[in-house]
């Protein structure tokens, strides 16, 4: 497993709310786009699932843990490939990662080493969701841009 250098953090991970007012933003830590390392730590996701519906009750759900402590990095400059079985998660993974899905999430999200929360993933990444249909008059940038 590989070891992660972590130094202090400034901000929680699951509300954005900062920790340490230190080095806040990526403009102050110096960091530009060509030299960003975005890791995660022990990542969990958690979803509702519907376990009993009656006509007489509300329905009746239960948390199941859809990816269970994930860990990995990615660096600037390198190409990533992302594979596995169908169901598997790796949608999942990228929607957690990218914080565009709203289920439950544990674990931690660094970037450069330091905690990152929702608004600042979403300034640093584009996420394009999961679809069968491309449109062949479009670019790949273009997809990345409009889709």
């Amino acid at each position: 497993m590989k070891e992660y250098n972590l130094k202090l953090p400034t901000r929680n991970v699951l509300t954005g709310a900062v920790v340490n007012w230190e080095d806040d933003e990526m403009g102050v830590m110096g960091d530009s786009p060509e030299n960003l390392t975005l890791a995660w730590k022990d990542l969990s996701v958690f979803r509702k699932k519907k376990i009993h519906t009656s006509m007489w009750r509300s329905a009746v759900y239960e948390e199941v843990k859809v990816l269970h402590g994930v860990s990995g990095s990615v660096s600037s400059g390198n190409l990533v490939a992302l594979m596995g079985s169908s169901g598997a998660g790796k949608t999942t993974l990228l929607a957690a990662i990218s914080r565009r899905d709203k289920s439950a999430l544990t674990g931690y999200l660094m970037l450069n080493g330091r905690l990152a929360g929702a608004d600042l993933i979403a300034r640093i990444s584009g996420f394009v969701p999961q679809e069968d249909l491309a449109i062949e008059d479009l670019t790949v940038a273009e997809h990345m841009e409009f889709m």
